[in-house]
């Protein structure tokens, strides 16, 4: 394993915002200037840029375009400043940019098959000399990275991470790892069993504990709320590649290193996300079929539902039919609800609802909406 100063300085004092996956790009967290709310569009390569205004939804400066090879479907943001990756078939990079600007930067992989490591969900960190990092994660390469803006590429913590690590989060001197366990070696996105969590050391990278996430398959997602650890289980498929409906929400406690509640969503899950508002949402398909999704709500206090499987948000359109392809879903702080639709071959919706899911406006997004973000 290879390590330069530059990680060593990292991780010995990484930070994480434990409401969601926030942090900054270079030069340090600027104060927001454009808008409250970003929608990432992955299919048109897009951030859409948006504020509230009363109950309307008000674009707010331009759509900033993404690179060409752009194909991932998550980021992380702080201020102007947003982190993502784009997977092997796009050719794996760590991209960096500013929703202001429109200034684009990346980083690449080691290796003569660093185009290849295809990289996960990244999430951002900060030094002590308030520059950012990105922890993120190398699926084909079993692997965990550390990227810097400005850096050519990125520089290895543990070159054996497990399966198929789709997101790596930072607690004190350890690094939690949420393992997919999928067969990418054969190709066939099978599960190889029940999903784990792996935990490293920083300071050198070492496995210091592992434990299945007992019951549960493909752990797509996962976030701190304090010492917990939120993490989604989208579920499986049936033959006919339709949801299997044995999606799971699980508690992780930090310092227990252990599952401590699981949660049966009643359909796959789809997206987790921190709302501002001390919950949880979770979109979940729920009648066998993706387009048709509503939302379950989890008090990150207590870790339990507030809508839960029997009793799920289902969101509404203007004419009060049931709103279709409702893709992610988050909060502002009064509880009012922000869900962005996914559309394959035109433009998407970001619609803006009371907390019953009651429509009050909506806005045009970019084609393949895959992630929110709210400001605070």
């Amino acid at each position: 394993m290879v390590r330069s100063n530059r990680v060593a300085g990292l991780v010995a004092a990484l930070a994480f915002a434990a409401s969601g996956c926030n942090s900054t790009a270079p030069g340090g967290p600027p104060a927001p200037t454009d808008g409250k709310i970003l929608v990432l569009n992955s299919l048109s390569k897009t951030i859409s840029q948006f504020n509230v205004s009363e109950n309307e939804l008000v674009a707010f400066g331009n759509t900033f375009t993404l690179p060409a090879n752009y194909d991932g479907v998550s980021f992380d943001v702080l201020g102007n400043l947003f982190v993502s990756t784009i997977s092997a078939v796009g050719g794996s990079q760590v991209v960096w940019g500013n929703v202001e600007t429109g200034d684009l930067a990346t980083t690449g992989f080691p290796g003569a098959n660093g185009a290849l490591a295809d990289p996960g969900k990244a999430t951002l960190v900060i030094d002590v000399q308030s520059q950012a990092g990105a922890l993120v994660p190398a699926r084909a390469e079993n692997a965990i990275y550390v990227a810097f803006p400005g850096q050519p590429t990125a520089a290895l913590i543990s070159s054996d991470a497990g399966e198929f690590v789709e997101r790596v989060l930072p607690f004190g001197d350890v690094l939690f790892a949420v393992d997919a366990n999928l067969d990418d070696v054969g190709e066939t996105w099978a599960p190889l069993g029940d999903a784990r969590m792996k935990i490293f050391r920083v300071s050198d990278g070492a496995e210091v504990d592992d434990f299945e996430l007992t019951g549960v398959k493909n752990a797509s997602e996962a976030f701190f709320s304090f010492e917990e650890i939120f993490t989604l289980a989208g579920g499986t498929f049936t033959p006919a590649f339709k949801p299997a409906g044995d999606g799971n929400l699980l508690v992780v406690n930090a310092p227990g290193r252990g599952v401590v509640k699981t949660l049966a969503l009643g359909g796959n899950g789809l997206a987790l996300e921190p709302g501002r508002n001390g919950l949880a949402y979770i979109v979940r398909t729920n009648a066998g079929e993706f387009d048709s999704t509503d939302i379950l709500t989890l008090n990150l206090s207590s870790s339990e539902f507030v809508r839960g499987p029997t009793n799920a948000i289902q969101p509404k359109n203007s004419d009060g039919s049931d709103l279709k392809n409702c893709r992610v879903a988050s909060s502002l702080v009064d509880g009012r609800i922000l869900c962005a639709t996914f559309e394959a071959g035109t433009q998407g919706r970001l619609v803006l609802m009371d907390a019953n899911g009651n429509f009050l406006d909506d806005a045009p997004v970019g084609a393949g909406a895959v992630d929110i973000f709210i400001r605070p």
